[in-house]
């Protein structure tokens, strides 16, 4: 560059986009970004000062979510660097963007814990109370899949999407647990997901009791995986919806009365 770069103050609204040095905009993590937005979490923007304006060089998420969350007008801190070529530009953007370590799920969901984030704590507080522990190794015991148990929290796949259901993961939780005990696999994302859409869905009408015997006789939850991976290519399904297809059928095996009908 031609001149030292410095830090300055600069308003969101007057920060331009070049999309030659820019990854394609993500609207919806823009979005997440402005739900909870707190300027105090922005840091630095890298911004390249050109003849015609301040382009972004990496923050542009950041910047969008400070004008989705009314606060365009407020100056953010921008580290500013004057006189370099679009080669330059897009240099330092690969650079900066290989060499920051994201942080995994799993650490950035202790975290939430430790800032008494509501959800994570008290899904940190049913795991627990459910004898498992959150850890990125995939031992018995443990569950790494973080985002499926917060998916049930959540509704996520059921008519109370978006409201926590704390009650939808204990009873998930529950059956898995008493199927197939502390086993790994008996907590894989797939089979979170499709016992809470499953539960969520339908929880009012099914046995837990006789559905937990009925998955533990079928067999292991690694075989039930397997089944719903066959059946989800075979029908172009999710494997969670292919995984909920695959437990109401054992759930309804030599079942008159009662039984569960796959859809919503």
């Amino acid at each position: 560059s031609n001149a030292n770069p410095m830090v300055e103050m600069i308003k969101p609204v007057d920060l331009k986009i070049d999309g030659r040095t820019q990854r394609p905009f993500d609207e919806a993590h823009a979005n997440r970004i402005a739900r909870k937005y707190d300027p105090s979490l922005v840091g630095l923007l890298e911004v390249s000062r050109r003849p015609d304006g301040d382009y972004i060089i990496d923050g542009q998420h950041r910047s969008a979510a400070a004008i989705k969350a009314g606060r365009g007008e407020t100056p953010l801190p921008c580290y500013v660097v004057d006189g370099l070529t679009i080669a330059e530009e897009g240099h330092r953007f690969v650079g900066i963007n290989s060499t920051v370590k994201k942080p995994h799920i799993i650490d950035l969901f202790r975290i939430r814990v430790i800032a008494e984030d509501p959800a994570a704590a008290e899904i940190d507080q049913i795991l627990s109370a459910a004898g498992l522990q959150l850890a990125v190794s995939s031992s018995d015991g443990t569950v790494s899949a973080i985002a499926a148990a917060e998916a049930v929290y959540f509704g996520r796949g059921t008519k109370k999407l978006g409201e926590p259901n704390p009650d939808l993961l204990i009873d998930t939780l529950s059956v898995l647990g008493e199927a197939w005990g502390k086993s790994r696999d008996a907590y894989d994302a797939t089979v979170m997901k499709a016992m809470g859409v499953l539960l969520g869905r339908h929880g009012g009408r099914i046995d837990k009791d006789r559905l937990a015997h009925l998955l533990a006789k079928s067999g292991t939850a690694a075989q039930l995986i397997g089944r719903a991976k066959s059946l989800g290519d075979a029908t172009r399904k999710s494997a969670p919806a292919a995984a909920v297809q695959v437990m109401i059928e054992i759930y309804n095996h030599s079942l008159r009365s009662g039984r569960i009908k796959e859809s919503a």
